[in-house]
């Protein structure tokens, strides 16, 4: 078992996965095979693979005695976890993400930047008044709180309701969640967060 609190892995969908199927168990390759369109197989495939090849190898076991099932609300989660380890996955664009997290939950999220659409004009939808404040029709800051609130919503795991997706105000100390968050832009084309459900600490 690895000393790290929080273990990131990312996955570049520009291969043919077609050849590493072999990896994975029959009911992943039937899965990923049932998508129509080439670019969904490839973000099953890296989906299947993070789950149940690099998190059995993170936890030191193999892949087979992986066991997942998903909570009332689709968050997926290990069934027979003494080591108290939590997972999330999230993808855009080219990427496919993992957050790997030991003694508390953790969400992650990775959103592309879309320079075509108009923040404003969304904010009023998932924004705080505060928040769209922050933001007005900053592009990036658009897409930094995004990030940030869905890694919030994904470490808890209830829904994302509207009521909840906008009281997740991250502007202020007056907000329904508490939670260790980082942030950051990559490759000048993605912002992805990464939420710690404060919680489980104490």
């Amino acid at each position: 078992m690895q000393d790290s609190l929080i273990k990131l892995i990312a996955i570049k969908i520009d291969f043919n996965f077609k050849k590493h199927l072999y990896l994975l168990n029959k009911n992943s390759q039937l899965k990923i095979l049932n998508y129509k369109f080439k670019r969904d197989q490839n973000i099953a495939f890296a989906s299947e693979i993070l789950k149940y090849y690099y998190l059995a190898k993170y936890l030191g076991i193999e892949p087979k005695k992986i066991k997942i099932a998903n909570s009332k609300y689709g968050r997926p989660f290990l069934v027979d976890n003494p080591l108290n380890i939590d997972f999330n996955i999230s993808h855009s664009g080219e990427y496919v993400v993992m957050a790997i997290a030991y003694t508390a939950k953790v969400g992650i999220d990775i959103e592309q930047i879309n320079y075509n659409i108009i923040p404003s004009q969304l904010a009023n939808i998932v924004f705080s008044e505060t928040e769209k404040k922050w933001v007005g029709d900053d592009i990036k800051k658009f897409f930094n709180i995004w990030t940030k609130k869905e890694a919030v919503l994904k470490a808890y795991g209830t829904g994302f309701g509207k009521d909840d997706f906008i009281k997740t105000c991250l502007e202020t100390d007056n907000q329904k969640f508490k939670y260790l968050i980082y942030s950051t832009e990559i490759f000048d084309k993605y912002y992805i967060s990464v939420c710690l459900n404060a919680i489980d600490y104490q």
